[in-house]
């Protein structure tokens, strides 16, 4: 679960959930706005996954599956 509350029924708080050092995090980094338009979803531009970032290649539909 990714969420605070996820962690926290989880008890794994001190592991996940929020954003801070020390804590395990993938992440999604998008070119566009999801909020105006949620096709923006599809505008990722780098993911960050066990630590590593990596740029995306929109051109191959990495990731995208």
């Amino acid at each position: 679960m990714a969420t605070q509350n996820g962690a926290l029924a989880m008890d794994r708080a001190d592991d996940f959930g929020t954003l801070e050092k020390g804590k395990f995090a993938n992440l999604i980094i998008l070119e566009k706005d999801p909020g105006i338009d949620v096709s923006n979803f599809r505008s990722i531009s780098h993911v960050k996954r066990t630590g590593v970032l990596s740029e995306i290649d929109n051109s191959n539909e990495q990731y995208r599956k």
